[in-house]
């Protein structure tokens, strides 16, 4: 089954396993995408020029004396502020080495530093590692490292079992600890992974400004697959500290789905292009192992646009898929409004790689949708449940999914429509679906593995009608 799954326009290993994006920075041109590659863990390495075509590079970062290349990022330091560097300066690597040979639960886990003076091609460690040992803690990994201007620092956010260290330095080599936040904060009881802190303009205000701690949270068993796993709070960062601006007890998830984890923005994306853009591993960790993909394990969502938008219930983190996507689009297809009817309506365009996008007025249906990868006894889900409020996708009957006992399943996000009116935008691939509802207000991320043949689609209502005021539907190269 190696080739069966392999997507059209998801990024994904060509061999082997893969998981956490880490790295991301755009440098002289080029969108970097570095991953947790192999075992021992490496850093994988791919570049873009519009985040969709990729050409896969050699090995970036490969295991030395002091463990393996864990999840971290990388910054542009053309300043040459660490001294690694002539007037032009380069690319450092900031990453969690992790050494389990040691007597520690997983091994003493320390963060690390490699330079690349060639734009990515190659890289050096630094012969002085570690920049920061470790604090007598286990789960001390995962470094987010950005340039905070206004108080001219290099910023690192590290994760630290259910909370961060925030740390200070002039030069990438020497960090102080500044703060530490989090305990108490969020979902309670889990360990917080891969954290991201960046800042966004509500409402596309530049004189309203967010701060925005993003993290991957896991249970120690997570067995029951309970979680959405990515979860965000909202405040206020002065360069030293973080502070949250809703109650500690709230708790915000940016995917609701199974498989979106391990998100990080990209550093460096030039302030004349003016947006906030990641994407994240698609998987999840209780079934990354078993997947039925043959000779390769893993992919990434599509990249995606962040923004912050004032809703009725505060302000939100929304995504929305980013416009280069767009050149994907070969045929469409189009519906203009019309009343549906209790039942299915088959469309007359099929396709394993599509995008559809929806907009409809609920009426008297208790649930209406579309199912996409139709076909014998196949079928995944993406309807509104307007008893319950929220938006779901059903992978039930998706396809394969005897590699796990409850990779089948329904998987819902609460959403109150405004006017009425829900948008779907909706990216389906050999072997994934991703799903935006209303302007990424909420979004539900999933692997599915449909038979190759199952490429069927048809809108749906049931108990009652629904309007459907427009039905666009494009195949994607």
């Amino acid at each position: 089954m190696t080739s069966a799954y392999e997507p059209y326009y998801h990024f994904f290993p060509r061999h082997d396993f893969m998981n956490d994006p880490n790295g991301l920075i755009y440098y002289k041109g080029e969108y970097h995408l570095f991953y947790q590659h192999l075992a021992p863990k490496h850093w994988g390495h791919a570049v873009s020029q519009d985040l969709v075509h990729w050409q896969i590079l050699p090995t970036a970062i490969k295991p030395d004396h002091l463990g393996d290349i864990w999840s971290g990022s990388a910054v542009a330091d053309d300043a040459n502020t660490s001294g690694l560097f002539d007037e032009n300066g380069g690319m450092v690597a900031i990453f969690t080495h992790q050494n389990g040979q040691q007597s520690a639960p997983l091994g003493p886990q320390i963060q690390s530093i490699a330079y690349s003076k060639d734009a990515g091609r190659s890289w050096t460690t630094y012969e002085e590692n570690p920049v920061i040992p470790n604090p007598n803690v286990r789960d001390f990994r995962d470094p987010f490292v950005f340039w905070h201007a206004p108080t001219q620092a290099w910023v690192m956010v590290v994760s630290n079992g259910d909370h961060v260290r925030i740390y200070r330095s002039p030069d990438l080599k020497h960090w102080d600890l500044a703060s530490e936040f989090g305990s108490g904060h969020g979902y309670p009881g889990v360990i917080w992974e891969c954290p991201s802190l960046f800042e966004l303009p509500v409402d596309g205000d530049p004189n309203t400004m967010r701060w925005v701690l993003h993290m991957s949270v896991i249970l120690e068993q997570d067995r029951a697959m309970e979680l959405p796993r990515m979860q965000y709070l909202i405040g206020h960062f002065d360069g030293y500290t973080f502070t949250n601006a809703n109650p500690a007890a709230n708790v915000l998830w940016s995917d609701y789905g199974k498989d979106h984890y391990a998100a990080v923005p990209w550093n460096n994306i030039p302030a004349s292009d003016g947006r906030l853009i990641w994407l994240g591993w698609c998987d999840h960790w209780s079934y990354a192992s078993r997947l039925p993909t043959g000779d390769w394990q893993g992919m990434m969502t599509i990249p995606r646009e962040l923004k912050l938008k004032t809703l009725p219930e505060g302000i939100a983190l929304l995504q929305q898929p980013i416009e280069e996507l767009k050149q994907l689009r070969a045929e469409s297809f189009t519906l203009p409004r019309q009343e549906l009817a209790a039942g299915n309506h088959a469309l007359p365009i099929q396709g394993s790689a599509i995008e559809v996008v929806a907009t409809f007025e609920a009426g008297t249906a208790t649930e209406f949708g579309l199912s996409v990868r139709v076909g014998t006894d196949q079928q995944t889900i993406v309807g509104y449940d307007t008893t319950r409020a929220e938006v779901f996708v059903d992978r039930t009957r998706s396809g394969e999914s005897a590699f796990h006992e409850l990779f089948a399943g329904r998987h819902s996000a609460p959403l109150v429509l405004h006017d009425a009116t829900l948008t779907l935008h909706i990216f389906v691939d050999t072997s994934s679906i991703e799903v935006f509802a209303n302007d990424g207000e909420r979004v539900i991320s999933d692997l599915i593995f449909p038979n190759p043949t199952s490429q069927g689609l048809s809108l749906y209502a049931r108990n009652g009608a629904v309007t459907l005021l427009s039905l666009v539907v494009y195949r994607l190269h």
